[in-house]
């Protein structure tokens, strides 16, 4: 999905695109425009790092925990716009759209869940610290107890 802002020239500029994910039988993707900060969690994050590394899986799970780009709409008229690989066969969408307005129970639920995954965050990286300094000294230790026993 693909929202432009309009150019003071009357032309458009790409101000933010969110790729769908799967979900089911289906794919979605969601833009939300909260009027504070949102976050989005990107799976793909880390891949490389993280198949290379089975620890890394567990302390980098969050990292792709990132800020959207925009988190609120000016009044006026919007252009969205959806891409997808129709080459081969048709594609359906539905575009939906939700005034937060009458959630300000949900809003700042979603606050307080954010913001404990950012803390989340910040404490899984002071322990992956700890825990690859231990586990260095484990190691040093098993090395050299298996060279203390072969004397």
């Amino acid at each position: 999905m693909l929202y432009f802002e309009q150019e003071e020239s009357g032309g458009l500029s790409l101000a933010l695109q969110e790729e769908s994910t799967k979900t089911g039988k289906a794919t979605s993707a969601g833009m939300y425009f909260l009027q504070f900060q949102v976050y989005r969690l990107d799976t793909t994050a880390n891949t490389v790092a993280i198949a290379r590394d089975p620890d890394a899986a567990f302390f980098k799970r969050l990292d792709g925990f990132q800020p959207c780009e925009l988190s609120e709409l000016k009044a006026g008229q919007h252009v969205f716009a959806v891409y997808g690989d129709n080459f081969f066969k048709s594609a359906s969408y539905t575009i939906e759209a939700v005034c937060a307005g009458p959630f300000v129970e949900a809003k700042e639920e979603l606050r307080e869940v954010e913001a404990q995954i950012l803390t989340k965050r910040v404490e899984l990286s002071k322990f992956e610290s700890e825990y690859r300094e231990v586990l260095a000294q484990f190691t040093e230790m098993t090395a050299r107890y298996s060279q203390e026993m072969q004397f």
